[in-house]
């Protein structure tokens, strides 16, 4: 098999109004640069692909509450392709340059398999299985901008308290759901901010206007107050600030093995569950408002409770 480098190549990903990406699409010129590709993969016999100093532009023209567009630098990719299995190793790294300048960098490590996503599954007007692909592998992230990968792969507008610093490690699969695309976070360790949390995380829907999220997990001890700051509003109770600030509730919490999971839909949107364990507690306890201070304790949430 022959070895392909290609330097400095700059590409334009983007998804239509009718939810196609460009790269996969059936239609007009699209076609004709994947059957190109294809022509040279075959007259070449390419098994191994670098990318070298690239650029990729993704935009996303098909969600109703507006168009997206990231732009990813310096990618480096190297691919190990096995056609007969229809299937390639893939090592990638790219970078991403925040509204404020700060760049982000990410890795990943893995296998892409091609699938075939069923037509009563796609975008309307189609008939035919449309091709798309799935990932399985590692992923490695440094301070990615939150408030940026948020405002691409999530619903608008974003809640002002998602912001911040993202680090993350851990295994991913990446695969096509029943709407865009599912992924299945493994054997996760994320700093967020100041928060650290360690377990596994399912997101479905993303790229779509309703994704929803379920998160099992430890976590280090957060104060209430910086708890607050960093759950938008509209996810939790509207009564839960008001019943905290009237009883003086405050102190730490830290999540052990408990489960969250929510959707983007307006309304309280989060369920939890799990064990919770509580220090420097402190509390108005009674009809008589009794101060009460440095409290310890276990929470126990069960559902419906």
């Amino acid at each position: 098999g022959k070895r392909l480098v290609i330097e400095e190549p700059a590409l334009t990903v983007r998804r239509g109004e009718n939810g196609h990406w460009n790269l996969l699409d059936s239609s007009s010129q699209a076609a004709t640069d994947r059957r190109t590709v294809e022509m040279m993969t075959q007259v070449f016999l390419i098994r191994e692909a670098t990318i070298v100093h690239g650029s990729v532009l993704v935009v996303d023209a098909g969600r109703p509450d507006g168009m997206r567009s990231m732009a990813l630098e310096q990618v480096e990719a190297h691919l190990v392709i096995h056609a007969e299995l229809g299937q390639a190793d893939v090592r990638l790294s790219v970078a991403q340059r925040g509204d404020d300048g700060a760049q982000s960098a990410l890795s990943m490590e893995g296998q892409v398999r091609r699938v075939e996503r069923s037509a009563a599954l796609a975008a309307e007007g189609t008939s035919t299985p449309l091709p798309v692909f799935q990932f399985e592998g590692s992923v490695e992230a440094a301070r990615l901008a939150l408030r940026s990968f948020a405002d691409f792969f999530g619903p608008r507008p974003v809640p002002p308290q998602l912001s911040g610093l993202v680090d993350l490690k851990g295994q991913v699969r990446i695969m096509p759901g029943v709407a865009g695309y599912d992924v299945v976070l493994a054997d996760m360790s994320a700093r967020v901010n100041q928060v650290t949390v360690t377990g596994h995380a399912n997101l479905a829907g993303l790229l779509t206007p309703q994704p929803t999220f379920t998160l099992t997990a430890t976590s280090s001890w957060i104060t209430l107050p910086d708890l607050q700051a960093v759950i938008p509003p509209e996810w939790i109770h509207p009564q839960l600030p008001d019943l905290l600030a009237r009883h003086q509730i405050g102190g730490k919490v830290q999540m052990v093995n408990a489960t969250v999971s929510g959707t983007a839909s307006a309304g309280p949107a989060l369920s939890v569950t799990g064990e919770f364990h509580v220090q420097e507690g402190q509390a108005l306890v009674g009809a008589d408002a009794v101060p009460a201070k440095d409290l310890v304790g276990t929470l126990l949430v069960e559902l419906g409770r």
